[in-house]
């Protein structure tokens, strides 16, 4: 019952990693190309981006363990 609820959890915090990846996609598109900072905020916002990836990969491993935990018990 608590693993499941970690799960829960964990579920939640992919969610959100999900909805932070595409508000930045969302503003990557968005960004002005003539903005004078352009090519800094785009940088800025592709770094964000990819940080994103590897929390979402880590999130989906400790889902995956702790599924397994349940499985072995």
């Amino acid at each position: 019952e608590d693993m499941e609820k970690q799960i829960a959890v964990l579920q939640g915090q992919l969610k959100q990693a999900f909805g932070t990846k595409s508000r930045l996609e969302r503003q990557m598109d968005t960004l002005d190309i003539n903005d004078v900072h352009y090519d800094r905020k785009i940088l800025d916002l592709q770094r964000r981006y990819d940080e994103q990836y590897d929390t979402m990969e880590q999130i989906e491993t400790q889902i995956d363990d702790v599924k397994a935990q349940i499985l072995s018990i």
